[in-house]
């Protein structure tokens, strides 16, 4: 029986943008200088603390103004928050590998590197094709929000196991990993969307799930 394709990945493109949006323009990095000094006070009205020179100088009223324009010369530069990166993962590839990897990290558990993926009823397109046709979609609609993106794989004939492009958004320091594929199914009537998150789900997770259940009025 020929597996039916899910083809809603176009909503789930835009609730992903519309989120994503959001979370980067929310984020930023504040720095503050605080600086802080001890003066000594007198025992009693009118008594003067008797300190060494060399520790306390004098600001003569004509050099006020270079003193001030030297602190500043002297303060380090403020450096630019890194920018949001969003690694997308067009799911599969042209050739299958059938070799094994660990399911996880540290796992003693095995699966295939890489499977086939499936096709479309009507259009007889492979799903690798169509994961990154969505992916390039989404990519061209991050960057136009000011968003850096970057692919595991930019064609169809490459060999990138699950386990390497996990390692390539990880490596990269990625604030957010998206994989995309287009489920099948042995029944007809099945149709949707499914989102898989890890087991310990970070705020942003949290927000992007909410987020794409909202755009589809789930709750």
């Amino acid at each position: 029986m020929m597996k039916r394709l899910v083809w809603s990945y176009g909503i789930g493109i835009v609730a992903i943008v519309a989120v994503l949006s959001f979370f980067f323009m929310m984020k930023g990095q504040t720095e503050k200088a605080v600086v802080s000094g001890n003066v000594p006070k007198a025992h009693a009205q009118g008594e003067r603390v008797k300190q060494p020179i060399s520790q306390f100088q004098a600001v003569q009223p004509h050099e006020a103004g270079n003193e001030v324009k030297n602190v500043k010369n002297n303060m380090p530069e403020k450096a630019d928050p890194p920018p949001f990166l969003v690694y997308i993962d067009p799911g599969h590839q042209s050739q299958a590998n059938l070799e094994k990897e660990p399911i996880g990290p540290g796992s003693a558990e095995t699966k295939i590197k890489v499977s086939g993926g499936t096709s479309g009823v009507v259009t007889k397109k492979p799903e690798y094709k169509l994961t990154l046709e969505a992916s390039m979609i989404l990519k061209q609609l991050l960057e136009e929000k000011g968003i850096t993106v970057k692919l595991t794989r930019s064609s169809d004939n490459v060999d990138i196991s699950n386990r390497e492009r996990a390692e390539l958004a990880n490596n990269s320091k990625a604030d957010l990993h998206v994989r995309i594929h287009a489920d099948g199914s042995e029944n007809a009537s099945v149709k949707g969307f499914s989102v898989l998150t890890p087991e310990k789900i970070i705020p942003i997770q949290s927000l992007f799930i909410k987020a794409v259940c909202r755009h589809l009025k789930l709750f």
